[in-house]
């Protein structure tokens, strides 16, 4: 089953916490410097395997909390060759809650074109769970950055 609405409970070390789906001011900036050697990787999404439908499932409060099953589809879906993808929200009662999150769903489908992901030493992470964070790199020439080697006072 799937999280419902923007936030999710996670569990910090020994410790629950709460992180939200929101915009946020970066807290830290991995850069080459920090980022173990050949331990980067950006990945971009093809957008012919991205879903442009989800068929979502709830316990509707108007049929007995019965399981009743939506469609939604995506804003530029044109009713040809659809890709559904399902989910099973537990949480929603309403369909046009379940409408909305299906609608949200899709339109990170959308947006979210690639993923990066690196690996860093324990004393170079700053950041937690949901954290925006910042990245300069090389490859994808994204910002300068790097590490001092050496330095003189003069």
């Amino acid at each position: 089953p799937e999280g419902v609405g923007r936030g999710k409970v996670i569990l910090r070390g020994t410790k629950y916490g709460c992180v939200c789906d929101a915009p946020g001011t970066p807290v830290q900036m991995f850069t080459v410097g920090n980022i173990l050697t050949d331990k980067f990787q950006e990945t971009f999404l093809g957008l012919k395997d991205r879903a442009n439908a989800i068929e979502i499932t709830f316990a509707n409060k108007d049929k007995g909390y019965q399981k009743d099953v939506i469609t939604a589809y995506a804003d530029d879906y044109d009713g040809t060759e659809p890709n559904i993808t399902q989910i099973t929200l537990d949480g929603i009662t309403t369909a046009a809650q379940a409408y909305r999150e299906g609608k949200y769903r899709l339109r990170l489908n959308r947006y979210l074109t690639r993923t990066v992901e690196h690996s860093a030493d324990i004393d170079a992470i700053a950041c937690q769970i949901n954290d925006v964070v910042l990245l300069a790199h090389d490859v994808p020439q994204w910002g300068f950055s790097g590490r001092l080697l050496a330095a003189t006072d003069t």
